[in-house]
């Protein structure tokens, strides 16, 4: 419990220390972050591998890929069909839409804009006093028979 803890508030405070207007180090922020979801969170059917889909940043996408050729448990694919882990940085409406099409059991939905638990996604990054954090949608998460680490939930801000 206490290396997670010092994980992420490692990540909370690294944006604040490079005053979190680097581009490159978001990216690296955030890429952490979904290494670190996959880590806490219950698939119904968990394979080997997590299927990892990045729609709208090649930034953190490329970090993950890199992460999957060091030997991380996740894969990136191209079809947000596919994905068990999809992350959406994409605008609100655009958002809102790719929600609609992978309301389905088994899919870890993760995005950065504005209003996206209310919209339906489960995991919302967000950004407050130079630092990223997240907030969890229990009840998503429940609909879509995903659990969650109470770990996890410790250091997040929780919807229910």
């Amino acid at each position: 419990m206490r290396s997670i803890r010092a994980f992420f508030l490692f990540l909370f405070t690294t944006t604040a220390l490079f005053g979190g207007s680097s581009s490159e180090l978001e990216a690296k922020v955030k890429a952490a972050y979904l290494y670190n979801f996959i880590k806490f969170v219950e698939w119904p059917s968990r394979p080997a591998k997590i299927r990892v889909c990045v729609v709208g940043d090649e930034m953190v996408s490329s970090m993950l890929s890199n992460l999957a050729a060091k030997g991380a448990n996740l894969e990136l694919v191209a079809s947000v069909s596919e994905c068990q882990l999809l992350y959406l940085s994409i605008g609100e409406l655009k958002a809102k839409e790719q929600l609609q099409k992978v309301q389905k059991a088994g899919v870890l939905t993760v995005g950065d804009s504005e209003n996206f638990i209310r919209h339906g996604g489960m995991v919302e990054l967000y950004e407050e006093g130079g630092k990223i954090k997240f907030a969890v949608s229990l009840p998503m998460a429940t609909k879509a028979n995903l659990r969650i680490s109470s770990k996890l939930l410790e250091l997040a801000r929780v919807e229910r």
